[in-house]
């Protein structure tokens, strides 16, 4: 069980520097004036960067599954 929950943290602490990642590059550029396009292209140009092994797809598709949930608007102010 110990096993478990080491593995569980990691997957959290993994889980929310992703999301942090991923949210400081869309919302810098937001702020700087960019479009919500624009913007998603740079969090998973951030997020490819912090997993290079991944496709481009790939990594499309974590960034979207990370920020699904986002109010995307509450993000840009």
């Amino acid at each position: 069980m110990e096993n478990v929950q080491s593995v569980s943290k990691a997957t959290v602490e993994t889980l929310t520097v992703d999301l942090r990642t991923v949210t400081t590059a869309y919302c810098e550029c937001r702020r700087a004036g960019e479009r919500d396009y624009k913007a998603l292209l740079a969090a998973i140009r951030a997020y490819r960067a912090s997993h290079p092994a991944l496709s481009a797809n790939d990594a499309t598709y974590a960034v979207s599954q990370l920020m699904r949930n986002l109010d995307r608007d509450a993000l840009a102010s």
